[in-house]
């Protein structure tokens, strides 16, 4: 199709200018003399203030509305994929990089300004994102530049495709009465959802008093990370993961660990039960308007799983292929409480749980987890876990000053190929608690810049975050790290170099912007790197004992330890996975909704019995912050991960093959989504994948 080059060139000018301008504003003189000509590694300049948060919202909105502009000024004949599909994708990467950046500040801003006014910036470049896919004149555009024809592969040809179905998905077949509908809904869920989490956040420092004699029998280091009121009793910080966790496992007193465990599983009930009901219906009426049966058939479109049924059916299979090791772990677990309280007959609760799975390991393996720390200093494992990856995937890892963080204990990593030298991106930690700023309480991995070729031909690399919540050190030790943590590290730094690593083209494909089912699995399939030997011996070193490292027969009974219960936390997880599935299918959007009652019987029904007093979906963000109908995809990808793991397994240099893992960085972990994702898991395994490994990790043969 003939073009006109002058109006190719106005608009090739403008990119270059907008994204020129883009990064300048964004590097605050923080730009990296490692990187190569080709290509640019730039840390963006966060907003300090909520004036500034606006100012830059409000600059990216402009920005991008200029370049949509172009596209749609666009006269019949002048549309090529250079300048109106590439053209939205840089668009998009200005929404994309504010809006993350947005969402990394909402999260660990000390500022509760900074922090409200992020998350409603939030809302404005969701509103922006939704407003575009749904503008029937950039439609047309767009369908006119794939209508002639244009000669695409690969990478090309991919992002037409998805961003004509982006289009199609937000309702442009529709009358346009019903694309407004459509249009309302999507923002007023964007809105709510926000709230959601912002509501979670802030409920993330709830404590609860438990008293000196429920407490009894907990040990000292253990009771000296939580603080005491005034009568003594010491406050438990139901948001704090691993201070939660860690009590949940020791507390010998069941009313105590009851009240602890309705406590976190009822974080922000007042104020999320009516906004995720809310939700809920309102993605079930989005969905019926758009043309689909449900809102997990819309969402898992997109997907590996394709179908909410198909979804389904695999989240149903895995819990009743569970069931018989699952009753099996109960019956153990159940006559442990009996031994224990004197209690004949005693029946196993949802609180019971992880404290019975340690007195199992002590009992029964002569494994004592929490003794297991000493091995477990977090510098030791952070540098040890950095050395691994160098190794394995060809890589080069340092601390550099940041020239900017949100808070003192932040620090920066540059990740570089160990190869070239070139500079493949940045990783900021925020790796301790802050309970009373409003700080995430979990673990995640933000992404900040996203990769993407520019303008010019110069890839920007990414940047991104870790931000998590692991113990503090104290007066009296270093910040030690249980086994969990420790596989967490492996996992949230699994989703980094997924993100960082990346080589896509396209903004739209780059890093984690790949099928939400398969997101997890460059993350999960890092976990289990931990379960060898000369992995565990780069780190694994006592800190008051150099010479004492982890023994080899304690890493084999920490490995038959952790597949013991293997089945109740996979049906916890799968229990949440049915759970999600059945409220973004069965729910009718015209009628009443007790949200808690239905996902407590839901979960009651695949786990273990719920508390009445509790509302575990109302401190449960995932379903609300994308993970909605793809809750599944945890296990999902798990099925993937052990696919991927077993090859390593069967490597004479186990998980430090670097053979196996340059090839595993090349195919699944810098590709992103700029090929279909089951490609390239079957061109590192030189075979489709499959779920025996899987099966074979649980003890389950088939």
């Amino acid at each position: 199709m003939p073009r006109k080059r002058g109006m190719d060139r106005i608009i090739r000018l403008l990119l270059i200018g907008m994204v020129l301008v883009a990064l300048l504003t964004a590097c605050g003189g923080s730009g990296d003399s490692h990187a190569t000509p080709s290509s640019v590694a730039i840390l963006p300049a966060f907003e300090k203030s909520a004036g500034e948060i606006e100012a830059a919202t409000a600059g990216a909105i402009k920005k991008a509305d200029a370049i949509v502009a172009g596209i749609v000024a666009l006269k019949p004949g002048e549309a090529t994929f250079t300048n109106c599909v590439t053209a939205l994708d840089d668009a998009g990467y200005l929404i994309r990089n504010t809006s993350q950046r947005m969402n990394l500040l909402a999260n660990v801003s000390p500022d509760e300004s900074v922090r409200n006014k992020a998350g409603d910036s939030q809302v404005l470049l969701d509103e922006w994102i939704i407003d575009v896919f749904a503008r029937e004149d950039l439609y047309a555009v767009l369908r006119a530049c794939a209508d002639a024809n244009p000669k695409l592969e690969g990478e090309e040809r991919r992002l037409l495709e998805i961003t004509l179905r982006e289009f199609t998905r937000n309702g442009l077949h529709l009358p346009p009465e019903t694309r407004q509908r459509v249009l309302a809904l999507q923002k007023d869920i964007s809105q709510k959802t926000t709230d959601i989490q912002r509501n979670i956040n802030e409920a993330a420092g709830d404590m609860v008093a438990v008293t000196e004699s429920q407490a009894r029998g907990i040990p000292e280091t253990i009771l000296s990370e939580y603080a005491r009121d005034s009568r003594g009793n010491y406050l438990i910080p139901v948001g704090t993961t691993y201070k939660y966790v860690m009590f949940m496992e020791f507390c010998p007193d069941g009313e105590a660990r009851k009240a602890v465990f309705e406590a976190a599983n009822s974080m922000a009930a007042d104020s999320n039960k009516a906004l995720m009901a809310d939700v809920v219906k309102k993605r079930a009426k989005t969905a019926r308007l758009l043309g689909y049966a449900s809102w997990a058939d819309y969402v898992t479109e997109t997907r590996m799983a394709a179908t909410g049924q198909r979804a389904m059916d695999f989240v149903q299979g895995l819990i009743d292929g569970l069931e018989p090791k699952f009753r099996a772990e109960s019956e153990v677990l159940s006559r442990l409480k009996e031994k224990e309280t004197g209690n004949r007959g005693a029946c196993l609760e949802a609180w019971d749980v992880v404290y019975y799975q340690r007195v199992l390991e002590k009992t029964v393996y002569s494994l004592d987890m929490e003794s297991l720390r000493k091995y477990f200093r977090y510098e030791t494992v952070l540098d040890g876990m950095f050395r691994v990856f160098e190794k394995v995937f060809s890589l080069k890892i340092q601390f550099v000053t940041p020239p900017w963080v949100w808070s003192p204990k932040v620090q920066l990593v540059r990740i570089s190929d160990a190869g070239s030298g070139d500079v493949l991106g940045y990783l900021y930690l925020d790796m301790f608690p802050r309970t009373d700023q409003g700080k995430y309480s979990h673990f995640a991995m933000f992404p900040i810049v996203s990769g993407k070729r520019l303008a010019g031909g110069v890839y920007q690399r990414p940047v991104a975050a870790l931000v998590c919540n692991f113990p503090e050190p104290t007066r009296e030790r270093p910040a030690l790290l249980a086994y969990d943590d420790v596989k967490t590290l492996f996992h949230e730094f699994g989703h980094a170099l997924h993100e960082l690593t990346t080589t896509a083209g396209y903004s739209a494909f780059s890093g984690i912007s790949v099928p939400e089912d398969f997101v997890e699995v460059p993350s999960q399939n890092l976990e289990y790197w931990i379960t060898d030997k000369r992995v565990l011996d780069h780190f694994a070193v006592n800190y008051q004992d150099p010479s004492d490292r982890l023994p080899a027969d304690m890493a084999a009974r920490i490995d038959e330890v952790q597949k013991a219960c293997i089945a109740h936390f996979y049906r916890r997880q799968l229990a949440y996975g049915k759970m999600d599935l059945l409220l973004h299918t069965e729910i009718d959007p015209d009628a009443d909704l007790d949200i808690v009652a239905y996902t407590n019987r839901v979960m009651s029904d695949n786990y273990l019995p719920f508390p009445e007093k509790s509302s575990t979906i109302t401190a449960f963000g995932h379903l609300f912050g994308g993970y909605d109908a793809g809750y599944y995809g945890y296990a999902w990808a798990n099925v993937i991960a052990a696919d991927i793991a077993s090859l390593f397994r069967a490597s004479p240099q186990g998980f430090m093959d670097p053979v196996l893992g340059v090839r595993l960085r090349k195919e699944v972990y810098q590709t992103g989504n700029s090929r279909d994702v089951n490609e390239s898991v079957e061109r590192f395994l030189g075979r489709p994948w499959n779920i025996k490994a899987f099966l074979e990790n649980l003890g389950i043969s088939r």
